[in-house]
């Protein structure tokens, strides 16, 4: 006895391989991507340098290489430079705010600083160039 087969006519691509793959690479990209909200601040760099008489109405925030932290030249903590600057706007709202770190002190570091004064409310802080080490 002979089972016969039968004979296709044409050659037919089954599509489910194809949707297995763009499934898994749906998942992949799912588990790949990330979804959270990034916030940034505005960096603004001065077209001139300023000169000394223009540094007197300047707060000046010093970062330094071992994690000290100096507002107007006296030293203070993470939590307490904050209160320094509202004081120091409190008596002259028109004073600028400057950032200037070390040149071994991490991003991460000036970042943290940037975003306590933006939480305070300080939305023209500049970051400045320390001198050269």
């Amino acid at each position: 006895m002979q089972l016969e087969t039968p004979r296709r006519s044409r050659n037919i691509v089954s599509l489910t391989p194809l949707i297995d793959v763009v499934f898994i690479l749906l998942v992949f990209f799912m588990l790949a991507s990330s979804f959270q909200q990034w916030s940034a601040f505005q960096l603004e760099v001065p077209a001139n340098t300023q000169s000394e008489a223009e540094d007197a109405d300047i707060v000046l925030i010093e970062l330094a290489t071992d994690g000290g932290l100096r507002v107007d030249g006296a030293p203070t903590s993470m939590d307490g430079f904050v209160q320094r600057v509202q004081a120091a706007r409190a008596t002259d709202p028109t004073r600028a705010i400057s950032v200037m770190p070390a040149a071994d002190v991490p991003l991460q570091r000036i970042v943290e600083v940037m975003d306590r004064l933006a939480q305070a409310g300080v939305r023209d802080a500049s970051l400045v160039k320390g001198p050269a080490q």
